[in-house]
């Protein structure tokens, strides 16, 4: 607990926390209050600050008395009912019983603890001192494989008209974004594909935009020349739909399942190490079909805040309810959201984006993480985040990271 309490603090004085983090934070603090957390953590504190980096008493009330007033405020979250509750707790000659009083505590607390990092030598995690060099985030990475078997590597590729297929244009517009212009009747086949560590966008032709998360690919026509729009799915992928009545969108999920679509976003999820293939619709009408195209049992019509689920052995479909599309399409939004997920699908989703192997010591522990992350920070500041909710590793040679216990 004390761990993360410190990091939850530090994280709250730099600006970075979430709403969620901030109330944890909160309630981390009145149970502190209630224990004795905080004059521990404060002692702890103390031992490593050298008499010129130590405040003074009189600091120390100056302090009280500036934010004592509006600390609750600070803190941006409404503090729970119990926080009136007369809870005391004594700090020298102050005794705390109100909201604002528990956060000047905090606030001490992090000043101190925030004093004392930026001067004091810390202790480096283990996966730190391991490390030869730090593991970057994953970033705008793709292969385009044409239609005769050409690869234009898209990361490496000068920006403008890349090639043409019949009177189609294939333009990278930049910042991971490829986009096919004008019309034709060639029915050529494209893949777009993202490796580990990579992610793309990429604009149809008929204008639907489509964002592909790491190791995943898409294959489409040049042209939807025929009486519907097609298009072939693996791993997991984004659609804002254009809408066009007189040509329904199909999308055939490798294999396992087909979407039907009528003008709408939605997120799909197949990748093969997953358990279930899930699709989530945030807009519009869709109707998901178990099996591939041409299979017309087991078929779910959704609705915004619905979710499907398909078992890929078995090909059973289920529907989910009010889901937390916010969630499920984090990454398309350049975030993790870690809330309510179980250990191993928290790593499989680290594993794609920084492209890693990730062994298990022992059996998988029953941990579930919580709150958001940016896609965008080093693989260390992850991990260093996961480590308060009682994560555990070692980062090795080659990319492998070894979950401990």
């Amino acid at each position: 607990m004390s761990e993360r309490f410190t990091y939850l603090m530090a994280r709250w004085l730099d600006g970075s926390s979430s709403k969620e983090e901030q109330r944890e934070l909160w309630g981390l603090s009145l149970e502190a209050a209630n224990q004795e957390l905080l004059k521990a953590e404060l002692e702890r504190t103390w031992s490593g600050v050298t008499d010129e980096q130590s405040m003074s008493a009189g600091k120390i009330e100056a302090l009280f008395e500036k934010v004592g007033s509006d600390a609750a405020e600070r803190m941006d979250a409404e503090p729970p009912a119990e926080a009136l509750i007369g809870r005391k707790w004594l700090f020298g000659r102050w005794i705390l019983g109100s909201t604002a009083a528990a956060a000047v505590v905090m606030l001490v607390i992090g000043t101190l603890i925030w004093r004392t990092r930026s001067s004091v030598e810390q202790p480096v995690p283990s996966v730190v001192q391991n490390m030869t060099h730090e593991i970057l985030p994953g970033g705008n990475k793709a292969v385009l494989t044409l239609s005769d078997g050409k690869k234009i590597v898209l990361d490496s590729a000068a920006d403008g008209t890349l090639t043409k297929q019949g009177s189609v244009h294939i333009i990278k517009l930049g910042d991971g974004r490829l986009a096919y212009e004008g019309k034709d009747n060639v029915n050529a086949l494209n893949t777009l594909s993202t490796p580990y560590g990579g992610m793309y966008r990429l604009r149809l032709p008929d204008g639907t935009e489509v964002w592909l998360n790491a190791a995943s690919s898409i294959t489409y026509p040049t042209a939807f020349a025929g009486p519907k729009r097609e298009v072939h799915v693996k791993g997991e992928a984004y659609f804002e739909v254009a809408k066009d009545a007189s040509k329904p969108f199909f999308v055939e999920v490798d294999g396992h399942s087909t979407i039907e679509v009528m003008g709408t976003d939605f997120n799909v999820n197949a990748y093969e190490n997953e358990d279930v293939i899930s699709t989530t619709l945030l807009q519009g009408v869709v109707k998901v079909t178990a099996g591939g195209t041409g299979d017309k049992g087991h078929q779910v019509t959704l609705k915004p805040g619905q979710q499907t689920l398909i078992d890929t052995d078995a090909r059973r479909i289920r529907s989910v309810n009010y889901v937390d599309t916010e969630r499920i399409v984090a990454w398309k939004n350049g975030a993790f959201n870690f809330e309510g997920i179980p250990l191993e699908r928290a790593m499989r989703q680290l594993a794609r984006w920084y492209d890693l192997q990730i062994t298990y010591e022992q059996p998988v522990r029953a941990i579930q993480f919580g709150g958001t992350l940016k896609r965008n920070l080093p693989l260390s500041d992850v991990l260093h985040f996961l480590e308060g909710a009682g994560l555990h590793y070692k980062l090795e040679e080659n990319h492998r990271l070894v979950i401990l216990k």
